[in-house]
Order: C-alpha cells, then structure tokens, then sequence
C-alpha cells in the first residue's frame, strides 16, 4: 500500500478553540497534480434546531468561501472561471474554435435564476446566448468590477443557458 506525504494548508476548531483535525490539506501527486482534502462538522453537537440550521447556512457559505480561495491557489491565482451564486447551479467552461468561451450554466435550484453572476480572469466585451432557434442572440450584460459581470438572463429550472462570451 501506497502512502502519502500530506500538507496540512489550515487546521479545523472547534467553537472553543480546540483543535481537532487537520482540515485542508494538499498532496501533490507524482503527475504534478495537487490533490485537497477537505473536513468540516455542519453540526455542532449541543446546539438547539433553530440555532444550528443558522449556524449551517453560514457554515455553508464559509465553506464556499474557503473552497474558492483553495481553487484560486491551485489555479496560481484565480480560477479563469467562477460563476458566483448562491443558488446550487452546475458550470462548464469550455473554448470554441474561434477562441471565445463557451459557457453552459444549468439550475439545479428548486428556484429560477434571475441573472447569472460571473467572476473571470480575462475581460469580455459581448456576451451572446445560444436560442432554442440554434442561433446565437446577443445578451446584455453589466460588468461590476474586479473581473466580475452579471449577465441579464432568467434560467428556469432544470433549463441549461448556454453562453459565448466574447
């Protein structure tokens, strides 16, 4: 059996301080690859209902928090490609041969999308959206700074939006 020299990146506390275990670590694999382990309670034990489906929801947003930063290290800065919501949505990036990127956002919310916020690292001056017509239409969008856009689009649920920023 195979073992592994791990990097611990931060611990994890508990609510008084104690430490418990490591709670981010990285190994590097033999490829080059980094590779991160990632623990955290979503429960803490002792803590009435109400107060701990707060404390989850808040736990949950840290967790993105931290999960984004541990991407945007790995990529050696940030990741060319952040869609930045709240809401549970699934993302694929990939390059045409014209050398736009494509872009397929699709809901997997219970809820409907109002406008699909994105974070890049390289600017974009024209954003089209891909109609059920099989043609591309162009879409407004608003940049917001620090490489941050949102784009004007409503994704019903379960409707992938598939977009070719320019």
């Amino acid at each position: 059996m195979k073992t592994f020299k791990f990097h611990t990146v931060t611990p994890l506390f508990t609510e008084d301080l104690d430490f418990v275990v490591d709670n981010v670590r990285r190994l590097r694999r033999e490829t080059g690859l980094n590779c991160i382990a990632f623990s955290l309670s979503m429960h803490p034990q002792g803590t009435p209902a109400a107060a701990r489906a707060a404390k989850t929801i808040d736990a949950f947003r840290k967790v993105k928090q931290a999960l984004v930063a541990i991407l945007d290290a790995l990529c050696g800065g940030r990741m060319p490609l952040l869609v930045d919501e709240g809401q549970d949505v699934s993302a694929r990036l990939g390059r045409m041969r014209d050398g736009a990127a494509l872009l397929a956002v699709f809901n997997a919310n219970l809820d409907p999308l109002e406008g699909v916020r994105l974070r890049l690292t390289v600017p974009i001056a024209a954003v089209k959206r891909l109609g059920s017509d099989g043609a591309w239409h162009d879409l407004p969008f608003a940049a917001e700074g620090d490489g941050r856009y949102r784009l004007d689009v409503r994704l019903e649920i379960a409707v992938p939006g598939i977009f070719k920023l320019l």
